[in-house]
């Protein structure tokens, strides 16, 4: 991953010293491709701690509000997906609990993977985010994610493998068919 941060850092460096030029034209199209290159390389490597049995939570108490503050905040890394039209929308219950107890990070890491893959196959409209708070079944409160979108659907024949590595469905839109598998198998391993 070093050197591909390398590349973003200093296509990021000639973009802002370009000024309005081709150059920064030209370094904005290189780093979104290496930000891409990165985020395929922390998808797979993510899938194989997982399917090596080496993912592991590190659940502490967490604030509810730095949760939803952050996810949000993530969201601002989809800006292409904003600039083609489609807008994310956050709804939260305000009567969320105020601290909760679990991996934050994963949980970001999980939303992260959700929201992008419903940014990507939505050409226009929106991706709506909603938080609530639901019983977990031992009397505990956890939280409860709707990510939805206003895309062109999952076609029937997709849906058997919609959770599968290495999948993806036939919309046209080519990736390494992990961005619900982990997100689900995230999912699983916090008892979601």
């Amino acid at each position: 991953r070093t050197p591909v941060n390398a590349v973003i850092s200093i296509s990021d460096r000639m973009q802002k010293e370009a000024g309005d030029t081709e150059t920064a034209v030209r370094a904005g199209h290189i780093s979104e491709a290496a930000e891409h290159l990165l985020s395929l390389i922390n998808k797979i490597l993510d899938s194989s701690k997982i399917e090596s049995g080496r993912m592991s939570l590190s659940e502490e108490s967490y604030r509810t509000a730095t949760l939803l503050k952050d996810l949000r905040d993530m969201t601002g890394r989809y800006g292409k997906y904003a600039a083609a039209g489609v807008r994310t929308i956050f709804r939260y219950n305000p009567d969320l609990p105020s601290e909760m107890y679990g991996d934050e990070t994963r949980i970001c890491q999980m939303m992260s993977y959700l929201i992008e893959n419903a940014c990507a196959h939505t050409r226009e409209g929106a991706v709506i985010v909603a938080v609530d708070a639901a019983d977990d079944g031992s009397g505990s409160e956890m939280l409860k994610f709707n990510v939805r979108d206003t895309g062109s659907g999952i076609a029937q024949e997709d849906i058997p493998t919609l959770f599968s590595r290495f999948r993806h469905i036939s919309d046209g839109n080519a990736g390494p068919g992990l961005a619900l598998f982990l997100p689900r198998t995230l999912s699983t391993l916090m008892n979601g």
